[in-house]
């Protein structure tokens, strides 16, 4: 998933991973590019074994790893892949919209969903009035188990 100014990618690995395969691809004629601070600079398109750094995973719940894009006749473009262990994603998983009558029964619930065109979260309500209580709820991806890995 990337940021909105491309810059920033974000994935994510089990828990108990301790490497991560990161593939970086350039389309640009004569493009290079290259994973890591003390990676090597390949033609189009470069795929390593990254060794995660259980320190990092553990304090942070995740790692940043660098990649550079070096385009042919152009300035190298500073990349970051953002790697979630699984428990710390905070990426959205869903969020949901339920409309309430003035006796709180509900009248609707829908799950809104991202609209590129317009980068937001949408939800189709079909029987909304300004007046109406609603609940909105955001769950994120992560998957918070104790510490035998049960919910």
């Amino acid at each position: 998933m990337p940021s909105k100014d491309g810059t920033w990618y974000i994935a994510s690995v089990d828990d108990d991973a301790e490497n991560a395969v990161i593939t970086v691809s350039t389309i640009l004629e004569g493009g290079q590019v290259k994973i890591g601070n003390n990676g090597k600079i390949e033609s189009t398109i470069s795929e390593v074994t990254y060794v995660l750094d259980e320190k990092k995973m553990d304090a942070n719940g995740y790692e940043d790893v660098p990649f550079t894009i070096f385009p042919k006749n152009d300035s190298p473009q500073e990349k970051t892949i953002r790697i979630y262990k699984n428990s710390a994603d905070p990426r959205l998983n869903k969020i949901t919209v339920t409309v309430y009558d003035d006796a709180n029964g509900v009248i609707e619930t829908v799950d809104a969903y991202y609209d590129i065109v317009q980068q937001q979260y949408v939800a189709l309500i079909d029987n909304y009035e300004d007046d109406r209580p609603i609940l909105v709820e955001a769950r994120s991806l992560a998957v918070k188990t104790d510490a035998d890995g049960i919910l």
